[in-house]
């Protein structure tokens, strides 16, 4: 419900929605709502829960006016367990979320708030699984991730998501796994990729990974470009697409763009550990050390022990001439 309501929603031009990633925080170490949005940064929070019984679910939900902590809307849902009904409840609360905060919908946008990503529920956790261990970044979790999404797909082949997701793991593989063939990374990744793009056209998450690919296996920086502000287009909230953005431009030492990518990416995702570790990465490449520091050590503190981090602020303290700090 959470995975599909925030993608339903950061759909919405209207709407600035923050990413899972730094969502899913809350759910282990709740805080007060007024704390919350502070620190994501937004005015409003929904807030519900989910609880299946049988051959039923029952989801309530609420929105929050987080300033006055005060309530501007409630539900409570209770329909039989199936992948058309739940991903139904989505919708409705898509559409009281808009009409409370008097955004607009354009065409366009009920079409994609209305699409349901496949009809077999056990794929779409299958799905979810697969995002959860992507988002894990080493290459134990991306073997898994891969696993999950082949099992979605296997269940669902027109499910456009999984293929996209399937594309994302093998696209960063290599970086995670020196054993793993470049060569076979991008082969694996074009066909998942394409395969997405012949079942939903209008998928952001397909063409930002075609994006990827075209700038880091075939130098096509143009193409890149072109198919990552397609994907922005599509979903002006997708916070990969601002970060893989980022990186391309970095990439090209194309540094003040890339923080501009960056400063985006952060907006609707500011506790992800991946892009708060790349931000470091291109601030330490353009020769911004103090800042690297900074940001290296912001993302140790939300994740404590993370390798990358460590890496990446042992090389800056090097570059600064810091050796004890270094070692």
């Amino acid at each position: 419900m959470q995975e599909q309501l925030v993608s339903t929603l950061s759909k919405i031009r209207g709407l600035s929605v923050r990413g899972r990633t730094s969502v899913m925080r809350y759910r282990e170490n709740p805080k007060p709502i007024p704390e919350i949005a502070v620190e994501l940064g937004v005015a409003f929070i929904i807030e519900g829960s989910a609880r299946i019984a049988g051959s039923r679910v029952a989801v309530t939900a609420q929105l929050i006016d987080a300033r006055r902590d005060e309530h501007l809307w409630s539900d409570d849902f209770e329909l039989p367990f199936s992948v058309d009904q739940v991903l139904s409840i989505h919708r409705e609360i898509a559409q009281h979320v808009t009409t409370a905060l008097s955004a607009v919908l354009t065409p366009e946008e009920e079409a994609r708030v209305g699409t349901t990503p496949t009809q077999d529920l056990e794929a779409y956790n299958e799905y979810l699984l697969g995002r959860f261990w992507w988002n894990r970044r080493t290459a134990e979790a991306l073997e898994t991730a891969i696993a999950h999404f082949e099992n979605a797909v296997d269940r669902d082949a027109a499910f456009a998501l999984a293929y996209a997701g399937l594309a994302d793991c093998y696209l960063v593989l290599p970086f995670y796994d020196a054993s793993f063939s470049a060569e076979l990374a991008h082969a694996n990744a074009l066909t998942a990729v394409q395969r997405a793009i012949e079942l939903d056209g209008q998928l952001a998450e397909a063409h930002n990974a075609l994006a990827f690919l075209k700038a880091v296996y075939e130098s096509d920086w143009e193409a890149a470009e072109a198919g990552l502000r397609l994907a922005i287009q599509l979903n002006p909230a997708f916070a990969d697409a601002h970060h893989w953005y980022g990186l391309i431009l970095a990439y090209q030492r194309r540094f003040d763009e890339a923080l501009d990518r960056f400063g985006d990416a952060l907006e609707f995702d500011p506790l992800s550990r991946i892009i708060n570790n790349n931000l470091a990465d291109v601030l330490y490449y353009s020769g911004r050390y103090d800042e690297a520091v900074e940001q290296y050590e912001k993302t140790l503190d939300l994740y404590p022990g993370t390798p990358q981090s460590v890496s990446g602020l042992t090389l800056t303290y090097l570059a600064k001439g810091m050796y004890a700090e270094a070692i």
